[in-house]
């Protein structure tokens, strides 16, 4: 029952079952082993195993029985399904290897870009409309020569104002994000303190919280749960918004 239990809930999953399950292999005609043999045929699962696992003295005899197992239903992805030497109390050990392709972790690289702080866009805008001197471009005698005046000047102070620097990001950086996603990603963080600080009451409670729906501290929680998933998921939707565009322009 419980084994039917865990694979329900782990259906299109690649499972491994390993360890002692006191039922031996090589007795085809125990109860035990029928109902688990068409337990493991439901879920498309194969016992790799085939040597003895535990030898035990009874009195005078000796016997060799095989209860510890790999079930699993990826048998296609093992290199290699043995027993060891070693041994843990009077049980033998037993390995399995897989072939499986570990996710590479993602790539880093080093950009330069101008430091656009709320710090140093605020100092520009001030020095911009206080203490810039444009009397060159106030006396300028055509509207040609003032504009490229004009340009140059800011220019000028903006390479001083906004430096660049340089910085290390991952393959899902987003460069120059939206006013909109930035304000999204700032009440994320908000509802997610607010959620963690829920979750530690909740945890913290005496007795300890059974997720009964109806208390105020599980409805507080599903709450704030509820807001942070929710606003989460709009900022996952506004970055892939962000990055389609990118593509495009490209």
């Amino acid at each position: 029952d419980y084994m039917n239990e865990c694979m329900a809930k782990l259906s299109k999953k690649k499972v491994l079952w390993i360890g002692d399950i006191n039922i031996n292999q090589n007795n085809m005609s125990l109860p035990q082993f029928k109902m688990m043999d068409m337990t493991l045929k439901s879920y498309n699962m194969v016992q790799t195993i085939q040597e003895m696992t535990r030898i035990a003295k009874h009195g005078d005899k000796y016997t060799s029985t095989l209860i510890d197992v790999i079930y699993t239903n990826c048998y296609s992805d093992f290199t290699s399904s043995t027993v060891l030497p070693e041994r843990i109390g009077d049980h033998q050990a037993i390995m399995c290897q897989l072939s499986y392709e570990v996710s590479k972790p993602m790539r880093y690289e080093e950009l330069v870009i101008r430091d656009h702080s709320v710090k140093n866009i605020e100092s520009f805008k001030q020095f911009l409309a206080f203490n810039c001197d444009y009397t060159q471009i106030l006396e300028a005698t055509d509207v040609e020569s003032a504009t490229v005046g004009l340009n140059d000047h800011i220019h000028k102070y903006y390479e001083i104002f906004c430096p660049t620097k340089r910085i290390t990001v991952h393959e899902n950086f987003i460069d120059r994000p939206s006013f909109e996603l930035l304000q999204s990603i700032k009440r994320k963080r908000a509802k997610y303190k607010v959620f963690k600080k829920t979750l530690t009451k909740r945890n913290n409670h005496r007795p300890y919280c059974n997720s009964c729906k109806s208390c105020q501290l599980f409805n507080k929680f599903d709450l704030a749960w509820s807001m942070y998933k929710k606003q989460r998921n709009l900022v996952k939707t506004l970055a892939k918004k962000k990055k389609k565009k990118k593509k495009k322009k490209k």
